[in-house]
């Protein structure tokens, strides 16, 4: 009896460092550029490879990274707002405006409407496929809400989610004590100099029995800016979800390679009992991380090693291999008016491991 496990990063579809500004004037216009560069990258064509993917490997277990959620509000705030001097030409004016706006906006949401929902698209696509998964634990991280110079606000709401076969006979795969939470450890960015912003990360976790064996799942997704944030967000795994009797298996993308360095990230995890299914199954680099930013790149890119499947307490690796690295696996040609896009700028991974007894 074995069960096979995946990690894959959707990609939410533009980098990050875009919103990286020095000027608070500045960030209409990045979150406009951003915007557009996520719409190109176009996720609903995107989920028919990804969906390809899980119908093609059948994993009992995927565990999701940047299992996006945008929402709009048109028009914005902002510019219906008393601070419409955002788009005068005077800096100062601007810029005490949008920091205004921003300070008010911190702790609130207002734009709701649905735009693109990652997750409820990955899933249609499956069910579209006649297969049965459902969402088992559901992390909800950073949530941002931003003006855009195209006068609309945008919200842009981080998740990692585990999903789970549904289509399975009674009995043979059972989920309990679903647990999420953030990592205390935060990177706090500033927008224009002058705010920061916390990017928060987490986890997701669900105790699994597949017929008589049991274990715990684990899936996160670790701070790409700073790898001190990063390997204290490790300690914390090992120190919280991964301390149980059960057996263990911790999926995600862990922005760190997957290399022995003696102090990172890696290191940690390794030190901290689990075992890397890729050194123990895995054939030739097995990298997964990172396309181009808008997916288009006809020849592959990747070249590191940071989404992994790991695990600990006696599951003996039947297989592991890497999903969507290769130049076939982009989406076909005339799917998406933006071209022959990558399904991510990750690569996936899955794993076919025989739980202890």
């Amino acid at each position: 009896m074995v069960i096979k496990v995946m990690t894959r990063n959707l990609y939410f579809g533009a980098s990050a460092a875009r919103l990286k500004v020095s000027s608070l004037p500045d960030v209409p216009a990045r979150v406009a550029d951003m915007w557009q560069m996520i719409l190109a990258n176009d996720f609903p064509a995107r989920a028919k490879a990804l969906a390809n993917e899980i119908a093609v490997k059948r994993p009992h277990l995927v565990g999701l990274q940047e299992a996006t959620l945008l929402r709009v509000r048109s028009p914005g705030l902002f510019l219906k707002s008393s601070c419409r001097h955002i788009m005068s030409p005077n800096k100062l004016l601007q810029c005490h405006g949008l920091l205004m706006y921003l300070l008010f906006r911190r702790n609130k949401r207002i734009a709701t409407t649905v735009a693109c929902d990652f997750l409820d698209i990955l899933l249609g696509e499956l069910r579209s496929r006649g297969l049965g998964y459902t969402p088992a634990a559901v992390w909800t991280g950073t949530d941002i809400e931003a003006p855009s110079a195209t006068g609309d606000d945008v919200r842009l709401t981080d998740r990692t989610v585990i999903i789970a076969r549904s289509d399975l006979p009674p009995g043979e795969l059972t989920l309990s004590n679903p647990q999420t939470k953030d990592f205390t450890s935060t990177f706090l960015p500033l927008i224009g100099g002058l705010l920061t912003m916390p990017i928060r990360h987490g986890w997701a976790s669900v105790d699994v029995t597949i017929r008589d064996r049991s274990f715990r799942f684990l899936a996160t997704h670790l701070d790409a800016d700073s790898p001190a944030i990063q390997a204290a967000q490790a300690r914390e795994l090992l120190r919280g979800p991964c301390q149980t009797e059960l057996p263990l298996v911790l999926v995600g993308d862990f922005n760190s390679k997957a290399v022995r360095s003696g102090e990172g990230t890696y290191d940690h995890l390794i030190a901290g009992g689990c075992v890397d299914a890729w050194t123990v199954a895995g054939s030739g680099d097995g990298f997964t991380a990172w396309q181009d930013e808008n997916l288009l790149n006809p020849v592959s890119r990747l070249d590191r090693r940071i989404d992994l499947i790991l695990y600990r307490g006696g599951f003996q690796v039947q297989g592991v291999e890497v999903v969507g690295a290769e130049p076939d696996d982009r989406i076909p040609e005339g799917l998406s008016p933006s071209g022959r896009l990558w399904p991510s700028d990750h690569a996936g991974v899955v794993a076919t491991l025989r739980p202890p007894p």
